[in-house]
Protein backbone atom coordinates (compact mmCIF):
# COMPACT_ATOMS: atom_id res chain seq x y z
CA UNK A 1 0.00 0.00 0.00
CA UNK A 2 1.00 3.21 -1.13
CA UNK A 3 0.96 5.77 2.08
CA UNK A 4 3.57 7.58 4.52
CA UNK A 5 3.17 7.63 8.13
CA UNK A 6 5.08 10.53 9.87
CA UNK A 7 5.80 7.90 12.75
CA UNK A 8 5.69 4.03 13.13
CA UNK A 9 6.00 2.72 16.67
CA UNK A 10 7.40 -1.19 15.97
CA UNK A 11 5.57 -3.70 17.30
CA UNK A 12 7.63 -6.06 19.41
CA UNK A 13 7.25 -9.36 20.98
CA UNK A 14 5.70 -8.80 24.83
CA UNK A 15 8.65 -8.49 27.35
CA UNK A 16 6.68 -7.06 30.18
CA UNK A 17 8.82 -5.62 33.28
CA UNK A 18 8.69 -8.00 35.93
CA UNK A 19 9.88 -5.54 39.45
CA UNK A 20 8.71 -5.62 42.91
CA UNK A 21 8.03 -2.20 43.91
CA UNK A 22 5.48 -1.34 46.76
CA UNK A 23 5.57 2.55 46.14
CA UNK A 24 4.30 2.11 42.59
CA UNK A 25 1.46 0.30 43.36
CA UNK A 26 -0.76 3.19 43.71
CA UNK A 27 -0.18 3.63 39.97
CA UNK A 28 -1.99 0.28 38.96
CA UNK A 29 -4.21 1.12 35.82
CA UNK A 30 -4.21 2.92 32.82
CA UNK A 31 -2.90 6.18 31.69
CA UNK A 32 -3.22 7.80 28.46
CA UNK A 33 -2.68 11.36 26.81
CA UNK A 34 -2.36 12.49 23.70
CA UNK A 35 0.79 13.26 21.38
CA UNK A 36 0.71 16.39 19.33
CA UNK A 37 3.00 14.71 16.17
CA UNK A 38 2.10 17.68 14.10
CA UNK A 39 -0.76 20.03 12.68
CA UNK A 40 -2.60 16.47 11.29
CA UNK A 41 -1.32 13.80 13.31
CA UNK A 42 -2.27 12.90 16.95
CA UNK A 43 -1.30 9.76 18.45
CA UNK A 44 -1.99 8.59 21.85
CA UNK A 45 -0.04 6.88 24.13
CA UNK A 46 -1.04 4.34 27.32
CA UNK A 47 0.76 2.65 29.92
CA UNK A 48 -0.68 0.52 32.34
CA UNK A 49 1.05 -0.83 35.21
CA UNK A 50 -0.26 -4.00 36.93
CA UNK A 51 0.16 -6.12 40.10
CA UNK A 52 0.57 -9.78 39.35
CA UNK A 53 1.50 -11.54 42.36
CA UNK A 54 3.18 -9.37 44.10
CA UNK A 55 5.01 -8.34 40.51
CA UNK A 56 4.62 -4.84 38.97
CA UNK A 57 3.79 -5.80 34.75
CA UNK A 58 4.72 -2.76 32.93
CA UNK A 59 3.44 -1.90 29.23
CA UNK A 60 2.80 0.63 26.72
CA UNK A 61 0.20 1.09 24.02
CA UNK A 62 -0.44 3.30 20.90
CA UNK A 63 -4.23 2.53 20.36
CA UNK A 64 -4.22 4.98 17.18
CA UNK A 65 -1.72 2.75 15.62
CA UNK A 66 -3.11 -0.38 16.75
CA UNK A 67 -0.49 -1.11 18.86
CA UNK A 68 0.25 -3.17 22.04
CA UNK A 69 2.26 -4.88 24.57
CA UNK A 70 5.23 -2.40 23.60
CA UNK A 71 8.10 -3.50 25.97
CA UNK A 72 9.14 -1.04 28.79
CA UNK A 73 12.47 -1.83 29.14
CA UNK A 74 12.80 -0.36 32.79
CA UNK A 75 11.81 2.23 34.76
CA UNK A 76 12.13 3.77 38.66
CA UNK A 77 9.50 5.68 41.18
CA UNK A 78 11.07 7.35 43.49
CA UNK A 79 9.41 10.73 45.36
CA UNK A 80 7.06 10.48 43.27
CA UNK A 81 8.82 10.89 39.69
CA UNK A 82 7.99 7.88 37.15
CA UNK A 83 11.07 7.61 34.55
CA UNK A 84 10.87 5.11 32.05
CA UNK A 85 12.82 3.70 28.64
CA UNK A 86 11.31 1.90 25.70
CA UNK A 87 14.38 0.69 24.37
CA UNK A 88 12.79 -0.66 21.15
CA UNK A 89 10.64 2.94 19.92
CA UNK A 90 14.03 4.35 21.54
CA UNK A 91 11.53 6.78 23.46
CA UNK A 92 11.70 7.29 27.42
CA UNK A 93 9.42 9.23 29.49
CA UNK A 94 9.48 11.09 32.66
CA UNK A 95 6.82 12.39 35.24
CA UNK A 96 6.13 13.58 38.27
CA UNK A 97 2.23 12.40 39.67
CA UNK A 98 0.64 14.57 41.64
CA UNK A 99 -1.87 12.50 44.21
CA UNK A 100 -4.43 15.38 44.80
CA UNK A 101 -5.37 15.48 41.16
CA UNK A 102 -4.30 11.87 40.14
CA UNK A 103 -2.16 12.86 37.28
CA UNK A 104 1.11 12.31 35.97
CA UNK A 105 2.78 15.32 34.49
CA UNK A 106 6.02 15.13 32.18
CA UNK A 107 7.87 14.63 28.95
CA UNK A 108 7.66 11.74 26.30
CA UNK A 109 11.04 11.84 24.22
CA UNK A 110 11.45 9.40 21.24
CA UNK A 111 14.20 10.40 18.08
CA UNK A 112 14.68 14.12 19.00
CA UNK A 113 11.23 14.98 19.22
CA UNK A 114 10.12 16.14 22.90
CA UNK A 115 6.20 15.80 23.72
CA UNK A 116 4.61 17.44 27.04
CA UNK A 117 1.76 14.97 28.40
CA UNK A 118 -0.55 14.74 31.30
CA UNK A 119 -1.18 10.89 31.69
CA UNK A 120 -4.78 10.84 32.94
CA UNK A 121 -6.10 7.43 34.53
CA UNK A 122 -8.51 5.76 32.36
CA UNK A 123 -10.87 2.66 33.18
CA UNK A 124 -9.48 0.44 31.27
CA UNK A 125 -7.25 -0.50 28.61
CA UNK A 126 -8.37 0.23 24.77
CA UNK A 127 -9.07 -2.75 22.77
CA UNK A 128 -10.05 -3.17 19.15
CA UNK A 129 -12.34 -6.21 17.79
CA UNK A 130 -11.19 -8.03 15.13
CA UNK A 131 -13.71 -10.93 14.63
CA UNK A 132 -12.51 -12.65 11.38
CA UNK A 133 -9.24 -13.25 12.61
CA UNK A 134 -9.02 -17.08 12.95
CA UNK A 135 -8.22 -18.15 16.10
CA UNK A 136 -7.06 -22.21 16.78
CA UNK A 137 -7.83 -24.93 16.31
CA UNK A 138 -7.56 -24.60 13.05
CA UNK A 139 -9.64 -27.91 10.53
CA UNK A 140 -6.62 -27.59 8.32
CA UNK A 141 -2.66 -28.15 8.87
CA UNK A 142 0.17 -25.19 8.69
CA UNK A 143 4.10 -25.54 7.70
CA UNK A 144 6.85 -22.97 8.55
CA UNK A 145 8.78 -22.79 5.20
CA UNK A 146 12.40 -21.35 4.21
CA UNK A 147 12.53 -20.81 0.37
CA UNK A 148 15.65 -18.55 -1.49
CA UNK A 149 14.52 -15.92 -3.73
CA UNK A 150 14.87 -16.45 -7.45
CA UNK A 151 18.75 -15.00 -8.01
CA UNK A 152 19.46 -16.69 -4.40
CA UNK A 153 20.38 -13.73 -2.42
CA UNK A 154 17.50 -13.74 0.12
CA UNK A 155 16.26 -16.02 2.35
CA UNK A 156 12.59 -15.51 3.30
CA UNK A 157 10.32 -17.53 5.66
CA UNK A 158 6.70 -18.00 5.67
CA UNK A 159 3.44 -20.29 6.37
CA UNK A 160 2.24 -22.64 3.77
CA UNK A 161 -1.83 -23.46 5.03
CA UNK A 162 -2.91 -27.27 3.37
CA UNK A 163 -6.80 -28.13 3.55
CA UNK A 164 -7.34 -31.30 4.67
CA UNK A 165 -7.29 -34.23 2.22
CA UNK A 166 -5.29 -35.55 0.24
CA UNK A 167 -4.99 -33.10 -2.80
CA UNK A 168 -3.46 -32.51 -5.03
CA UNK A 169 -4.57 -28.39 -4.56
CA UNK A 170 -4.72 -25.40 -6.24
CA UNK A 171 -2.03 -23.20 -4.47
CA UNK A 172 -2.12 -19.29 -4.21
CA UNK A 173 1.20 -16.97 -3.28
CA UNK A 174 0.42 -13.96 -1.65
CA UNK A 175 2.10 -10.79 -2.52
CA UNK A 176 1.83 -8.04 0.22
CA UNK A 177 1.68 -4.26 -0.85
CA UNK A 178 4.50 -1.67 -0.54
CA UNK A 179 5.99 -0.80 2.97
CA UNK A 180 7.55 -3.33 4.69
CA UNK A 181 4.72 -5.86 5.65
CA UNK A 182 4.77 -9.66 7.54
CA UNK A 183 3.61 -12.67 6.24
CA UNK A 184 0.39 -11.82 7.10
CA UNK A 185 0.32 -8.14 5.84
CA UNK A 186 -0.61 -6.75 8.88
CA UNK A 187 -2.12 -3.14 9.53
CA UNK A 188 -3.88 -1.78 12.12
CA UNK A 189 -4.73 -4.11 14.21
CA UNK A 190 -5.76 -6.70 11.44
CA UNK A 191 -4.26 -9.53 9.11
CA UNK A 192 -5.76 -9.69 5.74
CA UNK A 193 -3.49 -12.00 4.38
CA UNK A 194 -4.23 -14.28 7.74
CA UNK A 195 -8.18 -14.35 7.35
CA UNK A 196 -7.51 -14.98 3.15
CA UNK A 197 -5.70 -17.96 3.88
CA UNK A 198 -7.85 -19.30 6.54
CA UNK A 199 -10.72 -18.79 3.99
CA UNK A 200 -8.99 -20.79 1.33
CA UNK A 201 -7.95 -23.16 3.38
CA UNK A 202 -11.75 -24.01 4.82
CA UNK A 203 -12.90 -24.09 0.76
CA UNK A 204 -9.86 -26.69 -0.27
CA UNK A 205 -7.53 -24.47 -1.51
CA UNK A 206 -4.10 -23.77 -0.35
CA UNK A 207 -2.07 -20.72 0.14
CA UNK A 208 1.64 -19.02 0.66
CA UNK A 209 2.07 -16.16 2.55
CA UNK A 210 6.12 -14.76 3.71
CA UNK A 211 7.36 -12.05 5.28
CA UNK A 212 9.24 -9.59 3.74
CA UNK A 213 12.83 -9.50 3.08
CA UNK A 214 14.63 -8.26 5.90
CA UNK A 215 14.54 -4.63 7.09
CA UNK A 216 18.34 -3.51 5.99
CA UNK A 217 17.89 -5.34 2.42
CA UNK A 218 14.11 -3.71 1.81
CA UNK A 219 15.10 -0.31 2.43
CA UNK A 220 17.22 -0.79 -0.66
CA UNK A 221 15.39 -3.10 -2.99
CA UNK A 222 13.27 -2.15 -5.84
CA UNK A 223 10.01 -3.81 -6.68
CA UNK A 224 11.89 -5.43 -9.32
CA UNK A 225 14.33 -6.80 -6.68
CA UNK A 226 11.09 -8.25 -4.90
CA UNK A 227 8.87 -10.30 -7.69
CA UNK A 228 12.70 -12.34 -7.58
CA UNK A 229 11.63 -13.06 -3.76
CA UNK A 230 8.03 -13.99 -5.33
CA UNK A 231 9.94 -15.87 -7.68
CA UNK A 232 11.59 -17.96 -5.33
CA UNK A 233 8.48 -19.12 -3.50
CA UNK A 234 6.80 -20.20 -7.37
CA UNK A 235 9.87 -21.64 -7.82
CA UNK A 236 9.88 -23.77 -4.17
CA UNK A 237 6.60 -24.84 -5.02
CA UNK A 238 6.53 -25.52 -8.44
CA UNK A 239 8.26 -28.81 -7.46
CA UNK A 240 5.73 -30.08 -4.77
CA UNK A 241 3.14 -32.71 -6.31
CA UNK A 242 0.37 -31.49 -3.73
CA UNK A 243 -0.31 -29.02 -5.98
CA UNK A 244 -2.01 -28.75 -9.09
CA UNK A 245 -2.12 -25.00 -10.16
CA UNK A 246 0.15 -22.49 -8.88
CA UNK A 247 -1.27 -18.84 -9.11
CA UNK A 248 0.00 -15.29 -7.65
CA UNK A 249 -2.60 -12.80 -5.18
CA UNK A 250 -0.81 -9.26 -4.95
CA UNK A 251 -2.64 -6.82 -3.21
CA UNK A 252 -1.62 -2.94 -4.13
CA UNK A 253 2.23 -3.08 -5.22
CA UNK A 254 1.80 -6.78 -4.89
CA UNK A 255 -0.51 -6.63 -8.20
CA UNK A 256 2.73 -4.65 -9.86
CA UNK A 257 4.67 -8.00 -8.95
CA UNK A 258 2.44 -10.18 -9.71
CA UNK A 259 2.28 -8.68 -12.96
CA UNK A 260 5.83 -8.80 -13.37
CA UNK A 261 6.16 -12.23 -12.43
CA UNK A 262 3.69 -13.78 -15.10
CA UNK A 263 4.58 -11.24 -17.86
CA UNK A 264 7.88 -13.65 -18.06
CA UNK A 265 6.68 -16.91 -16.52
CA UNK A 266 3.96 -18.35 -18.70
CA UNK A 267 3.87 -21.56 -16.27
CA UNK A 268 2.50 -19.54 -13.91
CA UNK A 269 -2.05 -20.74 -13.75
CA UNK A 270 -3.32 -17.75 -12.89
CA UNK A 271 -3.42 -14.30 -11.13
CA UNK A 272 -5.74 -12.45 -8.65
CA UNK A 273 -4.65 -8.67 -8.52
CA UNK A 274 -6.41 -6.52 -5.60
CA UNK A 275 -6.44 -3.24 -5.89
CA UNK A 276 -3.59 -3.92 -8.25
CA UNK A 277 -1.62 -0.70 -9.61
CA UNK A 278 -1.64 -0.80 -13.37
CA UNK A 279 -1.85 3.38 -13.97
CA UNK A 280 2.14 4.64 -13.27
CA UNK A 281 3.05 5.14 -10.27
CA UNK A 282 3.15 9.47 -10.73
CA UNK A 283 -0.56 9.28 -11.54
CA UNK A 284 -1.83 7.36 -8.80
CA UNK A 285 -0.25 9.70 -6.22
CA UNK A 286 -1.41 12.33 -7.46
CA UNK A 287 -4.42 11.01 -7.13
CA UNK A 288 -3.39 10.50 -2.81
CA UNK A 289 -2.21 13.86 -2.99
CA UNK A 290 -5.49 15.33 -4.33
CA UNK A 291 -6.84 13.29 -1.79
CA UNK A 292 -5.16 14.58 1.39
CA UNK A 293 -5.41 18.04 -0.10
CA UNK A 294 -9.95 17.33 0.07
CA UNK A 295 -9.26 15.79 3.53
CA UNK A 296 -7.14 18.59 4.68
CA UNK A 297 -9.83 20.96 3.55
CA UNK A 298 -7.43 22.91 1.57
CA UNK A 299 -8.16 25.86 -1.10
CA UNK A 300 -8.38 25.29 -4.56
CA UNK A 301 -4.99 27.35 -5.00
CA UNK A 302 -3.27 25.31 -2.52
CA UNK A 303 -4.45 22.13 -4.00
CA UNK A 304 -3.44 22.72 -7.72
CA UNK A 305 0.05 24.24 -6.28
CA UNK A 306 0.49 20.93 -4.44
CA UNK A 307 -0.73 19.00 -7.07
CA UNK A 308 1.75 21.16 -9.77
CA UNK A 309 4.63 20.67 -7.21
CA UNK A 310 4.69 17.28 -7.05
CA UNK A 311 3.99 16.52 -10.67
CA UNK A 312 6.76 18.57 -11.84
CA UNK A 313 8.91 16.65 -9.29
CA UNK A 314 7.91 13.38 -10.50
CA UNK A 315 8.39 14.14 -14.10
CA UNK A 316 12.06 15.62 -13.25
CA UNK A 317 12.40 12.12 -11.85
CA UNK A 318 11.09 10.00 -14.61
CA UNK A 319 13.79 12.06 -17.25
CA UNK A 320 16.70 12.82 -14.95
CA UNK A 321 18.08 9.29 -14.69
CA UNK A 322 21.94 10.42 -13.44
CA UNK A 323 21.73 11.17 -9.47
CA UNK A 324 23.94 13.32 -9.05
CA UNK A 325 22.16 15.57 -11.33
CA UNK A 326 18.35 14.66 -10.29
CA UNK A 327 19.34 16.43 -6.47
CA UNK A 328 20.65 19.56 -8.09
CA UNK A 329 17.95 19.58 -10.02
CA UNK A 330 15.22 18.95 -7.50
CA UNK A 331 17.25 21.50 -4.96
CA UNK A 332 16.59 24.26 -8.02
CA UNK A 333 12.66 23.06 -8.68
CA UNK A 334 12.06 24.04 -5.20
CA UNK A 335 14.05 26.87 -4.96
CA UNK A 336 11.87 28.39 -7.61
CA UNK A 337 8.37 27.22 -6.13
CA UNK A 338 9.84 28.77 -2.97
CA UNK A 339 10.68 32.51 -4.74
CA UNK A 340 6.71 32.53 -5.83
CA UNK A 341 5.33 31.76 -2.12
CA UNK A 342 5.56 32.81 1.37
CA UNK A 343 7.07 29.98 3.83
CA UNK A 344 4.06 30.25 5.57
CA UNK A 345 2.12 28.59 2.32
CA UNK A 346 4.85 26.18 1.74
CA UNK A 347 4.48 25.37 5.00
CA UNK A 348 0.99 25.17 5.11
CA UNK A 349 0.89 21.97 2.30
CA UNK A 350 3.69 20.05 3.21
CA UNK A 351 6.95 21.66 1.47
CA UNK A 352 8.82 23.99 4.35
CA UNK A 353 12.12 23.66 3.93
CA UNK A 354 12.81 20.62 6.32
CA UNK A 355 9.86 18.75 4.55
CA UNK A 356 11.06 19.12 1.26
CA UNK A 357 14.67 17.59 2.45
CA UNK A 358 12.53 14.91 4.12
CA UNK A 359 10.66 14.48 0.97
CA UNK A 360 13.59 14.56 -1.51
CA UNK A 361 15.38 11.65 0.74
CA UNK A 362 12.47 9.39 0.13
CA UNK A 363 11.98 10.46 -3.11
CA UNK A 364 15.56 9.38 -4.11
CA UNK A 365 15.99 6.11 -2.55
CA UNK A 366 16.11 2.73 -4.54
CA UNK A 367 12.58 1.96 -4.88
CA UNK A 368 10.95 5.10 -4.82
CA UNK A 369 13.27 6.12 -7.80
CA UNK A 370 11.93 2.34 -9.87
CA UNK A 371 8.44 3.08 -8.87
CA UNK A 372 8.02 6.29 -10.31
CA UNK A 373 9.50 5.47 -13.29
CA UNK A 374 8.77 2.21 -13.76
CA UNK A 375 5.79 1.40 -16.75
CA UNK A 376 3.35 -1.29 -15.66
CA UNK A 377 1.67 -1.55 -19.22
CA UNK A 378 4.83 -3.46 -20.05
CA UNK A 379 4.26 -6.58 -18.19
CA UNK A 380 0.41 -6.55 -18.03
CA UNK A 381 -0.19 -6.95 -21.95
CA UNK A 382 2.46 -10.13 -22.00
CA UNK A 383 0.15 -11.98 -18.88
CA UNK A 384 -1.68 -14.65 -21.14
CA UNK A 385 -2.93 -16.87 -17.90
CA UNK A 386 -6.57 -16.01 -16.15
CA UNK A 387 -6.70 -12.89 -13.83
CA UNK A 388 -9.13 -12.19 -11.28
CA UNK A 389 -9.49 -8.15 -10.26
CA UNK A 390 -10.96 -6.61 -7.55
CA UNK A 391 -10.61 -3.05 -7.30
CA UNK A 392 -12.97 -0.78 -4.67
CA UNK A 393 -14.86 2.28 -5.45
CA UNK A 394 -14.38 3.98 -1.73
CA UNK A 395 -9.90 3.22 -2.52
CA UNK A 396 -8.60 6.58 -1.72
CA UNK A 397 -5.20 5.07 -2.56
CA UNK A 398 -5.20 3.28 -6.18
CA UNK A 399 -7.98 4.53 -7.94
CA UNK A 400 -10.62 1.88 -9.19
CA UNK A 401 -10.59 2.99 -12.71
CA UNK A 402 -6.72 0.83 -12.58
CA UNK A 403 -8.82 -2.25 -13.47
CA UNK A 404 -10.13 -0.68 -16.52
CA UNK A 405 -6.75 -0.20 -17.59
CA UNK A 406 -5.67 -3.81 -16.86
CA UNK A 407 -8.52 -5.38 -18.61
CA UNK A 408 -7.32 -3.21 -21.43
CA UNK A 409 -4.26 -4.56 -21.25
CA UNK A 410 -4.44 -7.77 -20.53
CA UNK A 411 -4.64 -10.62 -23.56
CA UNK A 412 -8.22 -11.96 -23.99
CA UNK A 413 -9.12 -14.60 -22.44
CA UNK A 414 -12.61 -16.14 -21.48
CA UNK A 415 -11.77 -17.18 -17.90
CA UNK A 416 -10.89 -13.62 -16.50
CA UNK A 417 -13.30 -11.61 -14.34
CA UNK A 418 -13.51 -7.59 -13.37
CA UNK A 419 -15.30 -6.40 -10.36
CA UNK A 420 -15.18 -2.66 -9.11
CA UNK A 421 -16.77 -3.61 -5.81
CA UNK A 422 -19.39 -1.08 -4.64
CA UNK A 423 -18.55 0.17 -1.56
CA UNK A 424 -15.26 -1.38 -0.18
CA UNK A 425 -12.01 0.96 0.06
CA UNK A 426 -8.30 0.07 -0.38
CA UNK A 427 -8.49 -2.96 1.73
CA UNK A 428 -11.55 -4.30 0.74
CA UNK A 429 -13.18 -3.68 4.11
CA UNK A 430 -17.04 -1.98 4.01
CA UNK A 431 -16.38 1.56 3.89
CA UNK A 432 -17.66 5.37 4.79
CA UNK A 433 -15.14 7.66 3.62
CA UNK A 434 -12.52 5.05 2.61
CA UNK A 435 -10.11 7.56 3.74
CA UNK A 436 -6.70 5.81 5.35
CA UNK A 437 -7.91 6.97 8.93
CA UNK A 438 -10.35 4.58 8.76
CA UNK A 439 -9.28 1.32 8.44
CA UNK A 440 -8.41 0.46 11.96
CA UNK A 441 -11.80 1.54 12.95
CA UNK A 442 -13.41 -0.61 11.16
CA UNK A 443 -13.35 -4.32 12.74
CA UNK A 444 -14.30 -5.96 9.52
CA UNK A 445 -11.02 -7.42 8.50
CA UNK A 446 -12.20 -7.75 5.14
CA UNK A 447 -15.12 -8.02 2.59
CA UNK A 448 -16.77 -11.84 2.70
CA UNK A 449 -18.61 -11.54 -0.94
CA UNK A 450 -14.24 -10.58 -1.78
CA UNK A 451 -13.25 -13.99 -0.12
CA UNK A 452 -16.59 -15.58 -1.98
CA UNK A 453 -15.28 -14.29 -5.09
CA UNK A 454 -11.39 -15.55 -5.05
CA UNK A 455 -12.39 -19.07 -3.87
CA UNK A 456 -15.50 -19.23 -6.83
CA UNK A 457 -13.08 -17.67 -9.61
CA UNK A 458 -10.01 -20.39 -8.08
CA UNK A 459 -12.53 -23.30 -8.42
CA UNK A 460 -13.78 -22.58 -11.73
CA UNK A 461 -10.49 -23.25 -13.26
Amino acid sequence: MVYIRSIILTLCLLLCLHVSNAQIEKLCGVWMDTLKVNNYIMLRLAFSIEKQNDTIIMFADSPDQYVKDIPITNYTFSDDTLALTIRSLGASFKGVYDQDKDLITGTFKQSGMKFSIQLKRIPKRIVWQRPQTPKEPFPYTTEDVDFLSADKSTLLSGTLSLPQGKGPFPLVIMISGSGWQDRNESIFGHKPFLVIADYLARNGIASFRYDDRKMDKYLVSTTMDLSKDTEGAWKYFSKDQRFNKIGLMGHSEGGIIALMLASRNKKVDFLISLAGLVQEAPDVLLYQTNVWCNTMKFSEEENQVCQTMNRDIFTLIQTEKKSDKLSIKLDELYTSFSENYTSEFLARIGFSPNEFMAKKMQLTNPWYLYFIRMKPKEYAVKVKCPVLALNGNKDMQVPFENIRLLEKYLIPNPSSEFFVMDGLNHLFQVANSGLVDEYGKIEETISEEVLHKMVLFIKKL
